[in-house]
């Protein structure tokens, strides 16, 4: 599959983290069940005593607390510390479970990624020590990410801002900027809540047509704008040069 987002990586379980942040560019909306159906454990976990790769941030400092082993619950405190996990749309904070990162299964990881469309462009280790791991993604021109009714106004306008540079104003059906909290379903202009739907957004979709669909699949009213949120966008531009445009 060709590469829709690039990982450029420092430590392994940081990258491996910028792989997992890199999927939910793609799908914003997956659950912590879906995120490990998409990583399994078998083809990652060398020991069968790991039943998954994710855990909820919250189960991983319960247990480690029930065991009463000081490691443990120290590992959590410092991976809280330095925000060595990922929010889901839900709220769930996302951690990795029992999982080393080492010479045989990041590798695996990094193959694994390529058929997701997500491609490690650049990898280095730290230099031991304090040295913190870290990455950031880098969107190409075949991204997309679904933009789905269950989604909150603040995720989709985050995940607009990071694939196309550019701003996203959302409305009320009274005309009134929508509140970042509300999901999308229950802005629907016909007020049927229940009408969820989805569609992908590319970087080559025309401004006008990402505008068209979000009204006839979401019912709901928005602009697309510059970057800066200065002035809209020209109708007639692809999402990738909407920031400019």
């Amino acid at each position: 599959m060709e590469p829709k987002v690039l990982v450029y990586g420092k430590a392994k379980g940081w990258t491996a983290l910028g792989i997992v942040d890199a999927y939910l560019k793609i799908y914003p909306y997956a659950t912590l069940e879906d995120l490990n159906k998409t990583f399994p454990r078998e083809k990652f976990a060398s020991t069968k005593s790991v039943d998954k790769i994710l855990i909820d941030l919250k189960e991983l400092e319960k247990e480690a607390n029930e065991s009463g082993n000081e490691r443990s619950i120290s590992d959590v405190a410092q991976w809280k510390k330095i925000h060595w996990y990922i929010t889901l749309e839900d709220g769930t904070d996302v951690i990795f479970y029992k999982v080393m990162w080492g010479e045989s299964n990041f590798p695996t990881l990094v193959e694994y990624a390529k058929t997701l469309g997500i491609e490690v462009a650049s990898f280095e280790k730290t230099k031991g020590g304090t040295e913190r791991g870290s990455y950031e993604l880098e969107y190409l021109a075949g991204f997309s990410f679904q933009v789905d009714g269950r989604m909150t106004v603040n995720t989709l306008q985050q995940e607009f801002r990071d694939a196309f540079n550019a701003s996203l104003r959302v409305y009320e059906p009274g005309g009134k900027k929508a509140n970042p909290k509300a999901h999308l379903a229950s802005l629907r202009i016909d007020g049927d809540a229940t009408q969820v739907g989805s569609f992908e957004a590319s970087n080559e979709m025309k401004v006008m047509d990402f505008e068209y669909k979000m009204k006839s699949i979401f019912g709901i009213n928005v602009q697309v704008a510059r970057s800066d949120d200065s002035k809209l966008s020209n109708d007639k531009s692809m999402l990738k040069d909407a920031g400019k445009n």
